[in-house]
């Protein structure tokens, strides 16, 4: 057999086996490992292959990101929700919680546009960056309110105590974002709801100079308003009178 393609195809079978985590056939092929390696078992949420990758064979880098979205191993065990796999990078090697991949997100961003609340829990409890922006200026409350996890975003405000009203670069808050969301029925009101009852801004204008409070008249979204302005003396004044 040719010696390149023996060599080639031990690889494949070390990499597959890090996919299906068979940690036995990982062990015997420990040699052929690189980053790409130790990107798989993160994806595929094995912990155990990944520290014995880590363990093992000093030729990786545990920051190192996927040729394509050059997202590292963290960033990845987070955008697929393997909270064991998460943890042991963080605690045990230590990997940055700040590193962005090409789009600007952080992992934490990636947990909550997942809607992994365990990981962004022990993210947080690690004390990564609340407020941090990916390239269009989004926040990970902006992804989770998108997405329209009501969980995830209770959790970043009430216990991550992210800031509510930080915009995109387009000035689209995630109140702005829900009422969109709730206009176009995609996520229905509940994230809407949340982000009213925790005092988002319904006047905060984006850089076209709409507001979720314009742009609720306008779609007919004015229960959940109405409930909230009549919890804010000065605004429902404001509204009365207007």
């Amino acid at each position: 057999m040719d010696l390149l393609f023996f060599e080639q195809f031990r690889y494949l079978q070390l990499n597959q086996a890090a996919a299906d985590g068979d940690l036995p056939f990982v062990e015997q092929l420990a040699s052929y490992a690189d980053n790409r390696t130790l990107l798989i078992a993160c994806q595929r949420g094995h912990a155990e292959i990944v520290h014995f990758l880590l363990m093992n064979c000093s030729q990786l880098d545990v920051e190192a990101g996927d040729p394509v979205h050059d997202r590292s191993p963290l960033g990845w065990a987070c955008q697929k929700g393997h909270l064991e796999v998460a943890r042991l990078l963080i605690e045990k090697y230590k990997c940055s919680l700040e590193r962005t991949d090409e789009d600007g997100s952080t992992a934490l961003h990636l947990a909550c546009s997942g809607g992994h609340l365990d990981v962004a829990r022990l993210l947080v409890q690690n004390s990564a960056h609340v407020d941090c922006r990916d390239h269009v200026g989004a926040t990970p409350l902006y992804l989770a309110s998108d997405a329209g996890y009501g969980d995830m975003v209770r959790f970043l405000l009430d216990d991550a105590l992210a800031s509510i009203d930080v915009s995109d670069d387009f000035g689209w808050t995630p109140l702005f974002l829900s009422v969109m969301n709730a206009q176009r029925s995609v996520c229905g009101n509940g994230v809407l709801h949340i982000l009213l009852e925790r005092g988002g801004d319904i006047h905060a204008a984006t850089f076209t100079g709409d507001t979720p409070m314009k742009r609720a008249v306008v779609s007919g979204l004015l229960d959940p308003l109405y409930g909230i302005l009549r919890t804010r003396p000065e605004e429902w004044e404001t509204w009365h009178r207007g």
